[in-house]
């Protein structure tokens, strides 16, 4: 496995709630201030960049190009993320000094995060969504004997009705383009109480062309953003954002709700 890439972590920010069009743009590496953009700007400009030619073969289907299949999606995870364990490793890991006991989990899929999120917070009722009944089918029968609820549902439409402690997302919002990805962090935020947190695994678009390693499809399905980019909108949506682990083309986001938080011009 190769060296993981160490990001500087934010300056401990406590944005006031603002609206998409608000938001800071690119971080420019984390380490200077950032430009003023929009959210929809930002989106493009990810769309906009050239994806690595390593990235899409004529021998290799890329993820969005795959009709997913409960009994193929474990094998196929693993051979078409390389760093898929880490990925889902690091996602437990920084969910850790959370007292969770209601959770949310955005495309819950097979189950694979669900399992790993139960038994790191096996005290914990949990609420997932996804868009395929097949999956979901799938993923009931895995956690058969676990305090859950999976309903068929998009991410795009209105999420559950909180309060969530932990809400976590693996390998599902990259799906989204810019600007949706920055309505649904504010989504995702007004479900968290005060010290709650927003846990986001997935890919992303790195600052190096040659550290995309995962097939996607850029035109129709993947919509990747860069992590800086993310970390803006979390920090728009009123959460206190930090990379947790960065490597290539994937990325361990962390959001949390300030314990003093401001919900609708008033102190929580």
């Amino acid at each position: 496995m190769g060296a993981t890439a160490t990001v500087p972590s934010l300056p401990g920010s406590r944005a006031r709630r603002t609206t998409p069009e608000q938001a800071s743009g690119p971080l420019d590496g984390l380490l200077r201030r950032p430009t003023r953009a929009t959210p929809r700007a930002l989106g493009q400009a990810a769309a906009e960049r050239t994806v690595h030619p390593s990235a899409l073969s004529d021998t290799r289907q890329s993820m969005g190009q795959f009709q997913w299949e409960p009994d193929s999606y474990r094998a196929l995870m693993r051979q078409e993320v390389p760093d898929y364990e880490r990925l889902q490793a690091e996602l437990v890991e920084a969910t850790r000094g959370i007292t969770a006991r209601s959770i949310l989990e955005l495309g819950t899929g097979t189950g694979e995060t669900t399992r790993r999120i139960l038994a790191a917070h096996p005290q914990a009722r949990l609420r997932g969504i996804d868009s395929s009944p097949e999956m979901l089918a799938a993923a009931r029968s895995a956690l058969a004997g676990h305090d859950i609820r999976l309903d068929v549902a998009r991410i795009e439409d209105p999420l559950p009705d909180g309060p969530f402690d932990l809400i976590v997302s693996a390998l599902t919002i990259h799906h989204l383009d810019g600007p949706d990805k920055a309505a649904l962090f504010i989504r995702i935020a007004d479900l968290l109480p005060p010290g709650g947190r927003f846990v986001l695994a997935d890919i992303v678009v790195p600052e190096d062309p040659n550290d995309v390693v995962t097939p996607i499809d850029p035109v129709d399905y993947d919509k990747p953003s860069s992590t800086s980019e993310q970390l803006a909108w979390l920090i728009a949506a009123g959460l206190t954002a930090r990379p947790h682990w960065v490597h290539r083309d994937l990325a361990v986001l962390v959001g949390d709700r300030p314990t003093d938080s401001i919900r609708g011009g008033e102190f929580s």
